[in-house]
């Protein structure tokens, strides 16, 4: 009979922890995620995605998806603060990518600073997402911008005609973020190589030059012909947005070096003009 009763205790033990276990553990599930497409960087073929996921529990997850990874290869990625434009620090370690598999998968809901971040404030961050070719080497294989500095589909392209040296011809593209900022990437050929050419936007028509500055670009490498700048406001702090951009009386100069400013190698009018 005492043994019956010790059994029957027991029983009743198990089918109460059976019944927390079931009803007070809740299960972490997803409840939403956004994918964003990383491109390719500094020659490397890598791409590939990252989602975002955004936990029950409150904790984040980024899940790296790429392709043309070196299979032997162990690639760090991380989420840095402003633009890739603009670069930034690092404020979020994620998981190191394998080469074999191209895969990465990070859970958290701290900064590496130790502040709390939610899902919400990581799509709204001013941020971009970058993949290292190594853990030695600080060269960035594959990029993309993220939250507030996500681009749009919104994009407009202005021809560079040659100027002072013959043969150089391209483009720049203006292409608005979700935040209204515009992101601008020039694309030129036929400059000189190894050189590093200052760019400019300066007020009025080409026919009128020169203008008063308005905006410094970053350097046009003159190996790859590329250059990306982050416009958010002009050199008097005055918000410049990508819709001003449309419809400014403007025109953009690359010229030779920050001490030959007087030797064209592309301009072209740009907005109203």
């Amino acid at each position: 009979m005492e043994i019956l009763k010790k059994i029957s205790i027991l029983f009743s033990i198990f089918i109460i922890f059976s019944s927390c276990t079931k009803d007070d553990v809740e299960e972490n599930v997803e409840i939403a995620s956004k994918t964003y497409q990383l491109q390719s960087a500094n020659g490397y073929s890598v791409s590939g995605t990252a989602r975002f996921i955004n936990n029950s529990n409150g904790t984040i997850s980024v899940e790296l998806n790429l392709t043309g990874t070196p299979s032997n290869a162990m690639l760090p990625a991380y989420i840095h603060s402003n633009t890739a434009a603009e670069t930034g620090p690092i404020s979020i370690s994620l998981v190191t990518a394998s080469g074999e598999t191209g895969e990465s998968f990070t859970t958290f809901n701290t900064k590496d600073d130790g502040t709390q971040i939610s899902y919400q404030q990581l799509l709204n961050m001013d941020g971009y997402l970058t993949v290292r070719v190594d853990s030695n080497n600080s060269q960035i294989v594959a990029y993309v911008d993220i939250g507030q500095n996500e681009l749009t589909q919104n994009t407009t392209s202005y021809t560079l005609q040659e100027v002072d040296l013959d043969g150089v011809l391209g483009n720049i593209t203006f292409t608005e973020r979700i935040n209204g900022e515009a992101l601008a990437v020039f694309n030129l050929s036929n400059l000189p190589s190894g050189g590093s050419h200052p760019a400019y936007i300066y007020s009025g028509d080409l026919a009128n030059a020169p203008g008063s500055l308005i905006y410094a670009f970053n350097n046009v490498d003159g190996t790859t012909g590329k250059s990306f700048s982050n416009i958010a406001e002009d050199e008097n702090g005055n918000p410049l947005l990508y819709q001003d951009l449309l419809t400014i009386d403007a025109y953009v100069d690359v010229v030779l070096s920050e001490t030959t400013t007087n030797y064209h190698l592309a301009q072209g009018n740009i907005g109203s003009n």
